[in-house]
């Protein structure tokens, strides 16, 4: 059995139910964490404050066009993922050389928006202009089990698998486990579309659910331009997370907020 730590908390049911499923196609196994819809109210209890907005766009009071994302648009988020981190520190870090990081980053983040979509909600933004994925996290103890999958070598090579799996071990090891809440993993916003805020609006609108429903946000901040939106917004630092021979990420939570 591959003992492996995965970026995200996961279970060995979880990766053989979702990974064999998109294998075939891709290649690749799903490593974000586990939905707790199974096992607890969680995702429900923000569902239930988005269910008018799943069929239709929805629109904000900047007249920013927001829609809930589907499967079919998995493909169009992974190439703006793709686009959006090319210069962050983190992914820098991954992937040093830029023309491999350009080469790998769909495949890479391809993995992640399949799962959001499935198992949490994804919003995209001024057509394909910006993209929020947004998971429900339920309350773990430590010692539950988390694995990963040699196929998520073949997404992106050994080499790169094995700096990403450090980063993966270290994020796994600081993530929150006491308490259900919703989990960031990735916002982006093109390039030609940064300072618009767009990115400032698709947070508002689900942290908007979320405060409703009485349920915090953990995130990882990965520059410090963000980790200054993030506080704006209400999220209080945890702690660094320090790569070796790399950049430092800040670990952020929110309670949520009265109305």
């Amino acid at each position: 059995m591959d003992s492996r730590p995965i970026l995200f908390r996961g279970t060995i049911d979880r990766v053989r139910r979702l990974g064999r499923a998109r294998s075939a196609q891709f290649g690749l196994v799903n490593l974000l964490p586990r939905s707790p819809r199974s096992s607890s109210q969680l995702g429900e209890i923000i569902r239930s404050q988005i269910t008018s907005h799943r069929a239709d766009e929805i629109r904000d009071g900047k007249s920013m066009h927001v829609r809930l994302a589907a499967g079919g648009d998995a493909g169009a988020i992974s190439d703006l993922l793709a686009i959006s981190f090319m210069g962050d520190p983190v992914n820098k870090w991954i992937f040093p050389n830029s023309d491999d990081r350009k080469r790998l980053h769909p495949a890479f983040y391809q993995i992640f928006v399949q799962q959001a979509i499935a198992e949490g909600e994804v919003y995209i933004a001024e057509d394909f202009a910006a993209a929020a994925l947004w998971l429900p996290m339920k309350a773990q103890d430590s010692s539950e089990e988390r694995n990963t999958d040699p196929g998520f070598e073949e997404a992106i090579g050994s080499h790169y698998a094995a700096r990403f799996l450090a980063l993966a071990e270290l994020m796994d090891k600081n993530h929150p486990r006491q308490t259900a809440h919703y989990y960031l993993p990735f916002i982006g916003v093109r390039p030609e579309h940064q300072g618009k805020g767009l990115g400032t609006a698709l947070l508002q609108r689900h942290l908007s659910y979320l405060d409703a429903g009485g349920v915090p946000v953990y995130l990882e901040a990965s520059n410090p331009s963000n980790e200054r939106l993030y506080a704006q917004l209400g999220f209080e630092l945890l702690g660094p997370l320090s790569l070796p021979g790399g950049p430092t990420l800040q670990r952020m939570w929110r309670e949520p907020q009265p109305a």
